[in-house]
């Protein structure tokens, strides 16, 4: 896919559940019912996604890109011929953030 074709992609599917349990409860749910996986605490997945965003950008830096936790955190934008921010401190994706994002994101 070239990066004037203007698709955006992500890949992310969530199973939202509505539960008072803690999240190792749900965790351990999963793993006894659907037969998931539990691989790493949730600040050593940030961190490899983190590396993860860092190496993709390094292979392809002429494609815009964003890093966003749990949905609902901007927490690096990489553009083309203007580099590379994290934002500090981390912000929304949605308002009343957007004025400050704005700039990095291909609109």
């Amino acid at each position: 896919m070239s990066p004037d074709s203007g698709h955006l992609m992500s890949i992310v599917d969530c199973v939202f559940v509505a539960t008072s349990e803690s999240p190792r409860q749900v965790a351990e749910w999963l793993v006894e019912v659907a037969g998931c996986e539990l691989l790493f605490p949730e600040e050593v997945l940030h961190r490899e996604t983190g590396l993860i965003f860092d190496k993709l950008i390094a292979s392809r830096p002429e494609l815009p890109m964003l890093l966003v936790h749990d949905l609902d955190t901007l927490v690096a934008a990489h553009l083309p011929g203007s580099g590379t921010y994290t934002f500090d401190p981390l912000m929304s994706p949605d308002l009343p953030d957007i004025e400050v994002w704005r700039p990095w994101v291909v609109s």
